[in-house]
């Protein structure tokens, strides 16, 4: 079967994660080509049995007036607008247009929402391909939400696979999509256990007395990295014994940056900014917190549980389905400081707790979250 999956995402998060696990399983048996309309040649890797097609970004000044025209629209809902938003776009649907015409696929995979590959889903319009859709994010409101492509969606999108229940609610209640086409199938994670050597993360853990913390992630409101710092310049006294590492880059790194930096916790609160395949350094830590608002799945939780180092995480979306409160991790409510800091005593003290959530968390990945698990029910939708 030949498979042509498209990935417009900027960003190299769980979503790229997600295509190289799935691409990685199907291309002994398919032909598969991975269409990348966000990245240049050079930036993702070229795996073995697979085609890498790289569609030049669209270009600013089209993307900008596509999305003024529509966020008018959003609001006055008039029919003009649009179709303007189609002429500034139309340049980058009919590129989508002729790597699908080239390919002739069997089955399309638009390996993000709708939102994010539009183009791509308005290229396959009239292509006689099966279409899959993945919901990998939540939305409230978007732009693109036009009747015109809330049509197209209902007309060719065969089957959509959201990442855990929560999206899927979420897709169904705020964008109309038809529940009876959604279904949930829970990410995997490369289960590789490589352990990276960093001098700098070994200084920063060396004092054996202290519960050494960490937080992996995009730097930004939603991820909760700003929520978790306060909590232990609030609570200095109950979390003496503690450090905390933030792994990560993102639009609010600066201004974090200068929050700890203007505080008298830069021995207690490290933040190292992005490190290249930054899983491998997780063995150095003795806790981890996912502080989200809200976390659409969550690999990291996986990441972090394939270590064997208890989770604490916010009690939202993914981690809420990935974890068994008490059992192999634990949850809190986001915002409740004193819960958080509660957690992480527990942790410190409870050495019973700390040993059995360790032996549970790893179990959980290998008999529910294994990538052969991922990858069959899949299949099931992918092929039948």
């Amino acid at each position: 079967m030949k498979i042509v999956f498209f990935e417009n995402s900027s960003q190299k998060g769980g979503s790229l994660q997600s295509l190289n696990l799935i691409c990685k399983h199907l291309a002994d048996e398919h032909s598969i080509t991975r269409v990348f309309a966000n990245y240049d040649k050079g930036e993702i890797e070229e795996p073995k049995n697979q085609k890498n097609v790289y569609v030049s970004r669209q270009t600013k000044r089209s993307h900008y007036l596509t999305a003024i025209f529509l966020k008018i629209n959003s609001y006055l809902n008039f029919t003009i607008f649009v179709k303007l938003s189609q002429i500034f776009e139309r340049k980058q649907v009919e590129n989508f247009r002729k790597v699908i015409e080239d390919e002739s696929p069997d089955l399309i995979v638009f390996n993000n929402p709708p939102h994010i590959d539009r183009q791509a889903i308005k290229a396959a319009e009239m292509i006689p391909a099966k279409k899959i859709c993945h919901l990998r994010l939540s939305i409230f409101g978007s732009i693109y939400k036009e009747a015109y492509f809330k049509s197209l969606l209902d007309s060719n999108i065969h089957k959509y696979i959201a990442n855990s229940h929560s999206i899927a609610d979420n897709w169904a209640e705020n964008w109309g999509l038809s529940e009876n086409k959604i279904a949930v199938v829970h990410n995997s994670i490369d289960m590789d256990k490589t352990r990276g050597q960093s001098g700098t993360i070994e200084n920063l853990v060396k004092d054996k007395t202290k519960t050494h913390v960490c937080c992996v992630g995009r730097v930004n409101d939603a991820k909760g990295q700003e929520f978790l710092i306060n909590t232990f310049m609030e609570e200095k006294e109950r979390l003496s014994d503690f450090t905390l590492t933030i792994i990560g880059d993102g639009r609010d790194a600066e201004r974090l940056k200068s929050l700890v930096k203007n505080s008298d916790f830069e021995e207690q609160i490290n933040l190292l900014g992005k490190l290249d395949k930054a899983k491998q350094f997780m063995h150095y830590f003795d806790v981890a917190v996912v502080p989200s608002k809200f976390e659409p799945f969550g690999n990291v939780v996986l990441e972090w549980m394939n270590f064997s180092v208890p989770v604490i995480a916010t009690n939202s979306g993914g981690p809420a389905e990935i974890i068994a409160n008490e059992i192999d991790g634990l949850l809190f409510e986001y915002g409740d400081r004193n819960s958080l800091v509660e957690a992480l005593l527990r942790l410190k003290n409870d050495q019973h707790l700390y040993q059995t959530i360790s032996v549970n968390a790893l179990k959980k990945v290998e008999n529910n979250f294994s990538e052969s698990t991922f990858i069959d029910k899949l299949k099931a939708h992918y092929f039948t």
